[in-house]
């Protein structure tokens, strides 16, 4: 005692120096802890990663049965999808080529009629791009989709003379596949059967070239694209305005009437005021400077048939 009493300043030194250790260690082994603790949260996290990355559901009933059923979910959107852009095309008909030829007669006539009542001009040699069977018929497996796509082309037709187009000067078409051209179909996955291989979409061009005002040319284009018969695609738009020069502001013709101008009095009175000018005639209506020119359009048209939905296969035995 005597010797803390002598030296206070070394006592209290030592004193102050072991709490400061004291405080030390405790808040290293508290830092340690929470250390340690950050690390095992780390671990644990990065090990669920590997395992969400790498892993796979496990092959239990109850998976199985998930996947089944989304399966059939997905399979059931995909007919009813089929079924929906099916409806939206115009059957394929039985047809044998005698009757095509029949029913080819039949349209041109029809066409001619509506035309010639709408006002709409025709080629003399108009025969629906069918020139070919107008004295020969088609082949057996070519009569039903020559069928089907002369009554496609008939709707497009029917569409500019229902919009009153100035004139159908072209009419033509690509050779479908059963008349020895070429195929437009998906290429078929490797090791397909023949049966499976078929085109879920196929598409036949035609190309329609017209003379019509700028108004009866866009409600013919939304005709085609809103049909609900068949599935047109218009897959290019040539347009050309038979007025290469833009309008002049003024009236070639117009003639503007000269006014002569007030004879002078004979005894002219000098205090007397000025004769009053003769107003200037009226304006003429407004005159429309664009809007009334005729454009020359040129459409390439898909028809586009969709497959019909594949029957459901038959259980095995």
């Amino acid at each position: 005692m005597n010797w803390i009493k002598e030296n206070k300043f070394l006592t209290g030194f030592i004193v102050v120096t072991l709490l400061g250790a004291g405080a030390l260690a405790f808040l290293v082994l508290a830092a340690k802890g929470k250390l340690e603790e950050a690390d095992q949260r780390y671990n644990v996290a990065a090990a669920e990663l590997t395992r969400l990355q790498s892993g796979a559901p496990f092959p239990d009933a109850g998976n199985l049965k998930k996947m089944e059923d989304l399966k059939k979910a997905h399979r059931a959107a995909i007919e009813d999808l089929q079924k929906n852009l099916a409806a939206t095309q115009i059957p394929l008909d039985p047809l044998e080529p005698a009757k095509f030829q029949d029913l080819l007669k039949t349209t041109v006539d029809r066409v001619k009629a509506a035309a010639a009542g709408a006002g709409v001009a025709l080629d003399e040699k108009f025969y629906m791009g069918f020139d070919k069977y107008q004295t020969e018929p088609p082949k057996p497996e070519a009569a039903a989709p020559l069928g089907r796509m002369l009554k496609s082309m008939e709707l497009v037709v029917g569409m500019l003379i229902e919009n009153k187009v100035t004139q159908i000067t072209e009419l033509k078409r690509e050779l479908l596949p059963e008349e020895g051209g070429k195929k437009d179909a998906a290429p078929a996955k490797p090791g397909a059967k023949d049966d499976a291989a078929k085109a879920l979409v196929t598409r036949h061009p035609f190309d329609v070239v017209f003379i019509a005002h700028e108004g009866k040319f866009h409600s013919f284009i939304n005709s085609v694209v809103t049909s609900k018969k068949q599935f047109f695609v218009p897959k290019s738009v040539t347009v050309k305005n038979d007025v290469e020069q833009g309008p002049s502001r003024v009236d070639p013709n117009k003639v503007v009437p000269q006014q002569p101008p007030p004879k002078p009095p004979d005894n002219p009175d000098p205090n007397a005021p000025a004769p009053a000018v003769p107003a200037p005639p009226p304006e003429e209506a407004t005159r429309l400077l664009v809007g009334e020119e005729k454009l020359q359009i040129a459409v390439k048209i898909d028809v586009v048939d969709f497959a019909e939905p594949a029957a459901p296969a038959k259980p095995e035995k």
